[in-house]
């Protein structure tokens, strides 16, 4: 499932308080989801951390419609930084965004699990954030709304490897990689009102106006996981409890990537 989003009627997702506050200079931050635009606005955000009294500040992951990249973005309220992926998305396509801020000289986006594009410009970290957003901005001046679809949207206190990335970029679920740094995660299965948060302290999100769409390429629970030594290993052989459950969704335990490949079963 996916929330779909109209930008001419301004939709969007938001929750009053910032998922995660400290910049990357404490613990690093990563940002994925999946997309699917209907059309190419010039700037669409899929995600957000945004300050809502300022004009510019804030960490955001989003598709220029311009040129057909993914775009990391930050600004501290002086001075702006943005990197672009140099590979393309289609519209009416799914194609999965992530972007890393590893530290304030350290940023990297990336477009399909690849296809990354490093930035090392040193920077701020923006302040005082207080917005968590999905299909548009939130600051003094919201804009650049999303025309299209956003699905399994993660927030990691952490700067996550080019592997975890490919990972996410193959269909791997965030529940399963890097789960002790996953601040945040939305299904955005399209029918909870508001949107839930399935980790952490839940930060939900107030749906305005966004609408039930169909699902992105993204594994929804694994009998396995991929162990560190690279020996697939079932999950009840490995001690691990049986099944979890969220709402009727049974999964097993989310596991950690390991060090030389993903497999998807």
């Amino acid at each position: 499932m996916a929330r779909t989003f109209v930008a001419a009627s301004s939709q969007y997702l938001e929750n009053g308080v910032a998922a995660l506050t400290t910049g990357p200079n404490t613990n690093g931050i990563t940002m994925a989801c999946w997309f699917n635009m209907a059309s190419s606005p010039a700037t669409a955000i899929l995600m957000a951390l945004s300050n809502s009294a300022s004009a510019a500040v804030g960490f955001e992951l989003a598709t220029r419609g311009v040129a057909s990249v993914v775009r990391l973005g930050m600004s501290d309220g002086t001075t702006a930084t943005s990197v672009d992926t140099t590979a393309t998305w289609t519209t009416n396509t799914w194609n999965h965004a992530a972007a890393v801020w590893a530290t304030t000289t350290d940023r990297t986006v990336y477009l399909n699990g690849g296809n990354a594009v490093n930035n090392t410009t040193a920077r701020n970290s923006p302040p005082s954030l207080n917005r968590t957003n999905i299909g548009r901005r939130t600051n003094s001046s919201p804009g650049s709304y999303m025309d299209g679809s956003i699905a399994s949207a993660g927030l990691w206190n952490a700067a996550l490897t080019a592997k975890e990335i490919a990972a996410l970029g193959q269909g791997v679920s965030p529940l399963y990689v890097r789960p002790g740094n996953l601040v945040g995660y939305w299904p955005l299965w399209g029918v909870h009102s508001p949107e839930i948060d399935l980790v952490g302290t839940p930060h939900v999100l107030t749906v305005t106006g966004a609408t039930l769409g169909n699902h992105a390429p993204v594994v929804p629970y694994n009998a396995h996981r991929w162990g560190t030594d690279g020996e697939e290993i079932a999950a009840a052989a490995a001690g691990h409890p049986a099944m979890r459950r969220f709402g009727l969704a049974p999964y097993c335990r989310p596991v950690e990537v390991g060090r030389e490949s993903v497999r998807i079963f």
